[in-house]
């Protein structure tokens, strides 16, 4: 019988792109983040980051992955976020 030993710690884990990050739109709608916005994400929620500066279109956001936001650098304007 073959031992399974080559088998890696990470082998059950679920592909990153399975995960899709959302932000709360000003009518209370869930919105999908941008490919490249959620694999950033996504990355960093699973290497357990608490925070993550990402800029998306012209606008600089800081991601508390601890607390489920993202916050406009200049406006301050914060936005639930979440992962589904």
């Amino acid at each position: 019988s073959a031992a399974a030993s080559s088998s890696s710690p990470y082998s059950h884990q679920l592909p990153q792109q399975q995960l899709q990050a959302q932000y709360q739109d000003d009518q209370g709608n869930w919105q999908n983040m941008d490919p490249h916005s959620n694999s950033r994400l996504v990355s960093c929620l699973q290497g357990n980051y608490l925070q993550v500066d990402i800029k998306i279109g012209g606008h600089t956001y800081i991601f508390d992955l601890s607390n489920n936001t993202q916050t406009n650098k200049k406006t301050n304007k914060q936005r639930r976020i979440q992962f589904v």
